[in-house]
Formats: structure tokens, sequence, C-alpha cells
């Protein structure tokens, strides 16, 4: 551990003494991970027809707030996931030159346009990186960019050790 970084469990303590860790993961939920994402949502009429509109003309913003609530729930387009897919393969490729095996459960998912359509939180959303980079804490580890938040405020990585 490096000096300086507590574990962050402790810093919700009550303040009587030492605190201990939070109680681990259920084992049954770690045999399928991908079993805890959201069902798939289907479009209803009405919100198919909010994805036709022509959004080359000025839209009212109830109208794009409409539009991109049915993107939202069709989740992305078949080019975007072809495109991950491949983005997926390039980053395996990388990590493997460098010695690295990306985690099996990341790549299952990453892989499958099911999975990445039911993920939904937010204005969060999928994007691999273009490249691969050392963690920052500690060189024995790279980490890979996977999700971003649309204001580029938030960004989530995943430790490959």
């Amino acid at each position: 551990m490096i000096d300086g970084l507590k574990s962050w469990w402790s810093e919700v303590g009550d303040g009587d003494g030492a605190v201990a860790p939070p109680d681990s993961i259920d084992f049954e939920r770690l045999k399928n991970p991908f079993s805890t994402l959201p069902n798939a949502l289907e479009l209803t009429a009405l919100q198919q027809s909010w994805l036709e509109r022509d959004l080359s003309r000025t839209q009212s913003m109830l109208t794009m707030m409409a539009y991109q609530r049915a993107a939202s729930i069709r989740g992305p387009e078949p080019k975007y996931h072809q495109k991950r897919r491949e983005r997926l393969a390039q980053l395996q490729s990388k990590a493997h030159k460098l010695g690295f095996q990306l985690p099996e459960e990341f790549v299952i998912f990453l892989e499958n346009d099911e999975y990445v359509n039911r993920l939904r939180f937010g204005c969060h959303w999928i994007q691999l990186a273009d490249f691969i980079c050392p963690c920052p804490l500690d060189n024995r580890y790279i980490m890979i960019l996977f999700l971003c938040e649309a204001q580029g405020c938030n960004y989530t990585h995943t430790r490959v050790a």
C-alpha cells in the first residue's frame, strides 16, 4: 500500500475505534455478474416516432429531450457496436503485447451488444480508449478507459494486473 492512502471505509466509521471493511460481495452474485444488469427496454410507438424526427431542422428543447430519451432506450446503433468490438480487439492485442490479459468478464461484457444496450445510467456510455496507459499509482498495472460521462467530467477505467 502506498503511504498516505487509506481504505475508503476507514473514512465512514463512527469514531469509536477500528473500522471493519464492508461485507464481501455474495459469491452467488459473482457466478453471473451480468444477471444484475437491468432488463432490456422496448421502444413504444411514440418513442420510436421521436427517433424519426428530422434533426437537420431546428427542433424545440422538448423534442430534443424526447429524442435523447428514445436514443437512450434504443441503445447504440449497430455501427457503434461494431466499432466498439473492433476497438476492443485492438486493445486486447495491445495488452497482450505488453504481457497483460484483459479480464474475461470485461471482454464478455464489451463483446455483447445486448449487455451494452442494457447498461443505462445517467449520461454515461461505453467509450473505449485509443491507447493503454500505465496505472499512475503502480506502473505494474495498466488502465483502460471504457466509460465516459457526457460532459467529460467523469471517466471510468479498468485496472489490469
